[in-house]
């Protein structure tokens, strides 16, 4: 924290008013822009129509996508940012599960760059991210304070543990999870926390998994930040605009089902719009959902549920990682890893259709342990020199959900580090079988090399040819 405030605190003592910039185009992503601050600093670029022609600041929105992937994340906010007039920034650095400084230097650079180039409302900051930059651009909204008018936040919340408690916050907030997202309760209590402190936000839920959510939550996110801009005097009145998000609020409200989101779904609309017509009904509608045995009942089930997954983490994952990790214990075998990790009992409690909440509980466990079985394991054996153990663990993730693909290919990697040549061919089978496929890429990955001699590599190509053409 105290590097980020340094480089991103002294630095927006400088940022005013910035010149126009030299001549772009508009209405078109620019795919590579390197910034002025540090060429190997890179960002793809949306300047929307009118900017260059009309005399304005436009709003700016900054993009740390979890794997510098900087052009869908551009993608993924349109065309809301064309509708509202912002200006889009994706980095091509930024990063997830890595040092903090990576995003702060990304971050740093793409500030200077909207100072020294573009025509940009110094007001009118938003940040956008997913999982660990979604907990980046909290923290950086917080070191910046009143010049960051939004957060988007997808999948990631405040990670207290790392973070610390949320605080405050001066900005607007849209956050957005998944039922199966394995960050979904760190965002529910943060949506407490929002509450309790009077901060205006949202969040949604999507049906699915840990990721981006559909282009459709992230364009709702930014037609909701103009609502809020135009709330508290830093955008135009827009009377069509207040109007068509005040209509898609109680839309929402009406449709929803669930009695927890029934009452999610009111607090927004009284909260978004508390001199609007009706709002009165509104505010009886939310008394009512409080003390509705109901909603009292899902409220119940929900806390067990979190206490459930928590549980499950200390009581079962836990002691299977230190006996993975141990130098006196042999190995777990895959079929006792999974027993241990209670995978056969989770996943018929998440194919119970008599239970939805349930179900998607348990599907976020299994996810909590995939994400770790399949990545963050793996990354810190194999820097460590533990080839066996990373290993396991791959095979533990692939036994998990056996239909992914990501884990086929890092399992693959791991095989070929260990000399492991003919079970790396059969892993490398299975992961072009079950993913899309870079060909470019694969014909030319170093992780490859070693097998590149072997009479199964004309047979990998060929699979690899094929499924890239599907």
């Amino acid at each position: 924290m105290r590097a980020a405030r340094q480089l991103l605190g002294v630095l927006w003592l400088v940022l005013a008013g910035a010149a126009a910039g030299q001549e772009l185009p508009v209405s078109k992503i620019v795919e590579t822009v390197a910034t002025g601050k540090d060429p190997d600093q890179t960002y793809a670029l949306y300047l929307p129509t009118g900017y260059g022609q009309q005399d304005r600041r436009w709003p700016v929105l900054f993009v740390l996508d979890p794997r510098g992937r900087a052009i869908p994340g551009i993608e993924r906010f349109l065309p809301a940012a064309e509708r509202h007039g912002y200006i889009v920034l994706s980095s091509y650095t930024s990063q997830s599960d890595t040092s903090a400084d990576v995003n702060v230097r990304a971050l740093d650079a793409l500030l200077q760059e909207a100072q020294t180039r573009y025509r940009f409302h110094p007001r009118r900051l938003y940040l956008a991210g997913m999982s660990g930059t979604a907990h980046a651009a909290w923290r950086f909204a917080q070191i910046l304070e009143e010049n960051v008018a939004g957060v988007i936040a997808a999948v990631g919340g405040v990670q207290e543990s790392t973070q610390g408690p949320p605080g405050p916050a001066t900005f607007a907030y849209y956050g957005i999870t998944g039922t199966a997202d394995f960050n979904y309760q760190e965002m529910l209590r943060l949506e407490e926390h929002m509450l309790a402190s009077g901060i205006d936000h949202r969040l949604e839920i999507f049906e699915g998994r840990h990721g981006w959510p559909p282009h459709d939550y992230t364009n709702r996110a930014l037609d909701w930040m103009e609502l809020q801009a135009v709330k508290r005097g830093l955008a135009e009145p827009d009377p069509e605009l207040v109007e068509a998000e005040l209509e898609r609020a109680r839309q929402a409200a009406a449709a929803a089902e669930d009695p927890l989101e029934r009452l999610r779904r009111y607090r927004d609309v009284v909260r978004d719009f508390p001199d609007s017509p009706g709002v009165d009904a509104d505010q009886a509608t939310i008394r009512q959902l409080e003390k509705d045995p109901e909603v009292k009942a899902r409220r119940k089930q929900e806390r067990a549920l979190a206490r459930s997954e928590s549980s499950h983490t200390t009581r079962w994952y836990v002691p299977w990682l230190i006996q993975l990790q141990s130098e006196e214990q042999r190995l777990p075998t895959v079929a006792e890893s999974l027993i241990a990790l209670r995978v056969g009992p989770l996943k018929e409690q998440a194919a119970n259709p008599g239970d939805p909440p349930a179900a998607r509980s348990a599907e976020r466990t299994l996810e909590y342990l995939y994400v770790g079985v399949a990545s963050s394991h793996p990354r810190d054996f194999q820097a460590d020199g533990e080839l066996d153990r990373a290993i396991r663990s791959l095979e533990v993730a692939v036994a998990i959900f056996p239909e992914r693909a990501g884990g086929y290919w890092r399992l693959a990697s791991a095989l070929v580090r260990a000399g492991r040549e003919e079970a790396a061919v059969r892993a490398l089978r299975k992961a072009i079988g079950f993913g899309n496929v870079d060909l470019e890429r694969f014909k030319n990955d170093p992780d490859w090399e070693p097998l590149r001699d072997r009479v199964e590599w004309s047979e990998l190509l060929i699979l690899a040819e094929k499924r890239a053409r599907r």
